[in-house]
């Protein structure tokens, strides 16, 4: 019950007891409330934001690893591949070699492509390609009859 007295011009409220305790007693159990939950909030925002963070920083981590060890088999790759290395040695010999030989260099050629692919599976179709002749040689997977390669938009 409030009760109002007058002092002076101004209107004095005084609460009762019973009120005053109710008051009390509602700010003692709601501001502790307020302030487990707001504090609660903020380091489960901060503690899931940086969860988050770490998860996609480990995620790009992995696709550069997996990226950088690609770009290496690549390489590796494409050293054996190339004239320099055994394979394109093989095929320079195999391209003014008469035709006993060049059975036994595309024998050779397609086993250590077939070497090649199977330690590196990820590489997909390999073959060589005479762009002025249009020809296909020693592919590791059946290419459609009319493929050009240099049609492909890669």
């Amino acid at each position: 019950m409030m009760i109002s007295r007058r002092r002076g011009s101004q209107a004095v409220r005084t609460y009762s007891l019973k009120h005053r305790l109710i008051l009390i007693l509602f700010a003692s159990s709601l501001i502790p409330l307020v302030l487990i939950g707001g504090i609660s909030y903020f380091s489960m925002y901060a503690i899931l934001k940086n969860k988050a963070d770490a998860g996609v920083r480990s995620s790009l981590h992995q696709e550069r690893l997996s990226l950088d060890h690609m770009i290496s088999q690549l390489n590796h790759t494409s050293q054996q591949l190339a004239f320099d290395g055994k394979v394109g040695k093989n095929l320079e010999n195999y391209l003014t070699a008469n035709i006993y030989e060049k059975k036994r260099l595309t024998d050779e050629i397609r086993s250590e492509l077939g070497l090649i692919h199977f330690t590196n599976p990820s590489l997909g179709l390999m073959f060589y390609y005479f762009a002025d002749e249009r020809r296909i040689l020693f592919e590791n997977f059946s290419v459609s009859p009319g493929f050009d390669p240099a049609s492909c938009r890669c």
